[in-house]
């Protein structure tokens, strides 16, 4: 087991690495800060981001150009002047279109991060939130926010492959450009403001660089110890008004963990399971007789029987939300270069609104899916060894809850997983037809030394991800900013969370954000 969750990097002994969680570093600002708040930095750890560019995305689309049949292509360029010129080619007006939709973006970028992402929610809600937003107000049209995305972009762009350029990014929250608010601009508006990134040496750099700060401020990093409990026992002193208060964490061996407070980074719609553990009720037992340890050992077993209930609920609860799609990651070795794929690519079905529906069995995959592919060695050589590629392919599905079951996000098991193998096996066999298709080759196949695959059951076992849902949670409007799961529990006293599925969402810069905010809630709570 190792630190970092999904970020990880796997390298063959072959010298191929591929990234298995996050493959592209937007916001680097958060990463600088993270690292800056543990009293280091990116450069002091051996962490070197490089820019990719010229282009921050190829997009393959299975459509033509209007009037034109077959498939094209359009790089996402990070030159203002070069893209819209590029647009203009493509449709007359497209290059003006593009020039007020990145004005929009950025207002998005330069409101939401601060003023709605990086702060707590409660601030936001309160008269100083509203103060800070008077600003924007003049600027601020709900619709550029809370529309829906794909109709919000025809007010720039006619031609639907040059709106799917600017919407495919709502993927990476679990949405389509058809059930996505209009916000989720701020993405395209980060690709194309800040840039998009890469840590040289992959993802495990930063894993490791964040490991090796902790320690140096003292935390104590324990690896192959799995929870299965969280332990809980009533107040003795009665301040938390009859909730019950966490007491540290049970582990697979028996061992109990003994502690005031748990930040909890499991998958939290997964997480509350944990309160239902046989152990749970240990820290209640009292080593001496008499009444008063009677009633302490009575009060203590209520406690943490109210909270095993209380935990079967929220988990019942929890699961009941919207989840954003499984993924299939193909993780593959190619014995030579595909020349025309760039460092990230994004594969977009002509059957525009339909390939955005998760497909459950094979014959619902479109005959070009959508699908993104990344190429790390085309930023960083070390990724593949000389004249090869190293190149990972994740490709949206349904969710194990989507497939008609699901094994309840407990990374021990437990329940029936459903079988992806169909879905597998159809997906490749797509996939390199779109290669294909896509002009990367005539026989993509022949060229796969190696391949391993994770699927949704994979991403479950390994993460505790609920329903095998690799990006958690959704972020749709129901499920976004004050709606998404806090990051401290009501009921419990001494028991946050932190990750994609908490608040503020997804992604490792929102991650970052998550651990600050929740880091700063705990300091506010002990005083």
């Amino acid at each position: 087991m190792r630190v970092g969750g999904r970020l990880q990097s796997a390298t063959s002994a072959e010298g191929f690495r591929h990234d298995t969680g996050p493959s592209l570093l937007l916001f680097p600002d958060k990463y600088h800060e993270a690292f800056e708040a543990l009293g280091t930095s990116l450069e002091e750890q051996g962490i070197q981001l490089a820019p990719v560019k010229p282009t921050a995305y190829r997009v393959f689309f299975e459509a033509g150009r209007p009037g034109q049949p077959g498939p094209s292509q359009l790089d996402l360029l990070a030159d203002e002047a070069a893209m819209a010129a590029q647009l203009e080619a493509e449709e007359p007006g497209a290059g003006e279109g593009y020039r007020r939709f990145l004005r929009m973006a950025r207002r998005h970028l330069d409101m939401g991060v601060p003023y709605f992402i990086d702060r707590e929610l409660e601030e936001v809600a309160n008269a100083r939130g509203l103060q800070d937003l008077l600003p924007f107000l003049p600027e601020l049209n709900v619709l550029d926010l809370l529309g829906q995305h794909d109709w919000r972009l025809r007010q720039f762009f006619r031609d639907q492959r040059l709106r799917a350029m600017f919407t495919f990014q709502d993927l990476y929250v679990g949405l389509s450009p058809y059930t996505a608010p209009a916000v989720f601009g701020l993405l395209a508006g980060t690709e194309l403001t800040d840039g998009v990134w890469y840590p040289l040496g992959g993802f495990q750099k930063v894993r490791d660089g964040l490991q090796r700060a902790a320690e140096a401020c003292g935390a104590r990093v324990l690896t192959g110890a799995e929870v299965v409990g969280i332990a809980t026992a009533a107040d003795p002193a009665g301040s938390t008004g009859g909730k019950p208060r966490v007491t540290g964490v049970v582990l697979a061996d028996g061992r109990q963990l003994t502690a005031d407070l748990v930040v909890c980074n499991r998958d939290l719609p997964a997480a509350y399971s944990l309160l239902d553990h046989e152990h749970s009720s240990s820290s209640s037992s009292s080593s001496g007789g008499g009444s008063d340890a009677a009633s302490s050992s009575s009060k203590g077993g209520a406690a943490t029987a109210a909270a095993a209930a209380y935990g079967r609920q929220q988990h019942e609860r929890l699961g009941r939300l919207k989840y954003s799609a499984g993924v299939i990651a193909y993780n593959w070795s190619l014995s030579r270069q595909l020349p025309g794929l760039a460092h990230h690519n994004v594969f977009l079905s002509g059957d525009w609104q339909a390939a955005w529906r998760p497909a459950a069995r094979p014959e619902e995959l479109p005959r070009w899916p959508n699908f993104y592919a990344a190429v790390p060695n085309r930023t960083d050589p070390s990724a593949a060894p000389p004249g090869c590629d190293s190149v990972m392919v994740l490709l949206p599905v349904a969710h194990q809850q989507q497939m008609g079951s699901s094994s309840g996000g407990s990374s021990g098991g437990g329940g029936d997983r459903p079988d992806y193998r169909p879905l597998i096996e159809a997906g490749r066999r797509r996939i390199l037809a779109a290669f294909v298709a896509a002009g990367l080759g005539s026989d993509v196949a022949s060229a796969i030394q190696q391949e391993f695959v994770i699927d949704p059951n994979e991403w479950e076992v390994r993460y505790g991800l609920r329903h095998g849902a690799a990006f958690g949670l959704s972020h749709g409007l129901d499920q976004l900013s004050l709606f998404r799961p806090a990051n401290r529990d009501a009921s419990v006293q001494g028991l946050y969370f932190v990750g994609a599925s908490t608040r503020p969402g997804n992604g490792v810069p929102l991650c970052f954000i998550s651990a600050k905010l929740t880091a700063n809630r705990v300091l506010k709570d002990l005083g």
